[in-house]
């Protein structure tokens, strides 16, 4: 049996990079009634989703690639953010939900165009 040690882990550490181009966004929730635990949020949308809402929608939405070759999509993923919330100058917290907040873009197989893959 081996004993890895930290500096083991450190140089057989892989590096990943992003497949999709994307921009990142921190929101701020504090307002000067409420407090929010925690007090800010990053959002993560995909270029060509920032680009059509900077336009209001007055551009078409192109679809984005990623490995092109291969002709895989850039994704929007989204999930639910969840916070504390109170009053200012409260004691107490109640919890809040803001649904559907973007939070990455992910490179996947168009299983429309290729099928369903076997893993």
């Amino acid at each position: 049996m081996r004993i890895f040690v930290s500096n083991d882990l450190k140089s057989k550490r892989e590096r990943n990079e992003p497949l999709c181009e994307s921009e990142r966004s921190t929101v701020h929730m504090n307002t000067p009634t409420e407090e929010y635990d925690p007090p800010f949020f990053v959002e993560i949308r995909c270029k060509n989703i920032a680009d059509y809402e900077r336009q209001e929608g007055r551009m078409p939405l192109r679809p984005q690639t990623c490995v092109r070759d291969i002709g895989l999509r850039c994704v929007q993923v989204y999930k639910d953010q969840h916070f504390s919330r109170r009053r200012v100058g409260s004691h107490s917290w109640h919890p809040y939900t803001i649904p559907k907040v973007p939070s990455a873009c992910d490179c996947m197989w168009p299983v429309d165009k290729y099928g369903h893959q076997e893993l």
